[in-house]
């Protein structure tokens, strides 16, 4: 009897072991989280921001989650299609990792969208933008960019081509860009906001390759009604990404490819 009783012992401290080891290591994970900003879009308000954190998947420890958080105020629910989430993961200044525009498939009262990846150790940052419908058109706020924090490692070899000519990360504007040969401008959109991007932005491709994505193919054209962007959405179930050309610093030359998530999986959506 004493000997089961010092068994059954043991086995009950391991088990707290376990999950106290669980608890801090998910208590200590780095996160951080960006500006709440609060809209009104007719009668409806709205508010969205970013938050960035280290997985928590074992599967993937390595990887930095950028999510895209929008919400509708009060106790309300919107119409299915009515919003939308596009959420973007930087390292150091440089586009990690995209998941397109996702709307509400049904009847909700928030929406979060989730794009992670493993790019290499260093700073990472997210942000991002959202989308609500307004007879007619979707009207789109920005996700302003989070802060930093310290993730992921150098499992992945970014390759650097001999025309890669690296941005650093500023609040800049359209005319700030360094401009080609070919007059078009580039760098980082890291803290610009959308539209003012630089025509080509600096991007890390599938493979760890660095070059640059068009803004043109990055930015999909808005749908014009919830019906439009539902059946869009629909067949993002038999594809999990979009695939874009990743250039080098002229636009001329095609070294890679970028891959935009459109994984329903990385969707939260939240009933009120």
């Amino acid at each position: 009897m004493f000997i089961k009783k010092k068994i059954a012992a043991l086995i009950c401290t391991l088990i707290v072991g376990v999950v106290s080891a669980t608890v801090a290591s998910v208590a200590f994970a780095a996160s951080a989280t960006g500006s709440l900003t609060v809209y009104k879009v007719d009668s409806t308000t709205y508010s969205n921001y970013a938050e960035v954190h280290n997985s928590e998947s074992s599967f993937y420890p390595n990887d930095v989650v950028a999510q895209g958080n929008l919400s509708v105020s009060g106790n309300s629910n919107v119409p299915t299609g009515y919003i939308g989430v596009k959420t973007e993961l930087y390292r150091a200044g440089t586009l990690c990792k995209v998941h397109d525009w996702y709307y509400n498939a049904s009847e909700a009262g928030g929406l979060q969208t989730s794009s992670q990846d493993n790019c290499g150790a260093g700073n990472y940052t997210a942000k991002g933008q959202t989308a609500a419908y307004s007879f007619g058109e979707y009207v789109k706020y920005n996700i302003l960019s989070s802060p930093a924090i310290s993730g992921g490692s150098n499992t992945l070899a970014i390759t650097m081509t001999s025309s890669s000519t690296l941005s650093a990360s500023t609040n800049e504007v359209a005319s700030s860009f360094s401009k080609n040969k070919n007059g078009e401008t580039y760098g980082s959109a890291e803290k610009v906001a959308p539209n003012s991007e630089p025509d080509l932005i600096q991007a890390i491709g599938v493979d760890g390759i660095f070059g640059y994505v068009r803004a043109a193919d990055l930015n999909t054209k808005m749908p014009k009604k919830p019906e439009e962007a539902i059946s869009k959405q629909h067949s993002f179930a038999q594809e999990s990404f979009r695939e874009i050309k990743l250039y080098d610093v002229d636009g001329e030359k095609v070294i890679g490819t970028f891959h935009i998530s459109q994984r329903p999986d990385d969707v939260k959506e939240f009933k009120k």
